[in-house]
């Protein structure tokens, strides 16, 4: 089961960033991956709450209940669930 949560940019309805990882455990995981992606992900968007920042895109934080599985690719990383990595 995977969690989402949406952080609203300055347009509703934006074109979103997705921020977080998965949380199952994996061997050999990198820096950022697992719980404390999510985490940092959540710390972002709190702080920019706290600020009451809002940005020209929204933000959504993701917490993949285990390596996220794209039906017709297979295992995918986080980075590349949406087809490919893109240029921000």
């Amino acid at each position: 089961m995977n969690v989402v949560g949406r952080y609203e940019g300055k347009l509703p309805g934006a074109p979103a960033i997705l921020l977080g990882s998965h949380i199952d455990t994996v061997v050999d995981a990198g820096k950022y991956d697992g719980n404390l992606g999510v985490l940092a992900a959540i710390a972002a968007v709190v702080e920019l709450a706290r600020r009451g920042e809002r940005l020209g895109h929204a933000l959504e934080v993701v917490a993949f209940g285990e390596l996220p599985v794209v039906p017709t690719v297979g295992r995918c990383s986080t980075r590349g669930c949406e087809g490919g990595a893109r240029p921000i």
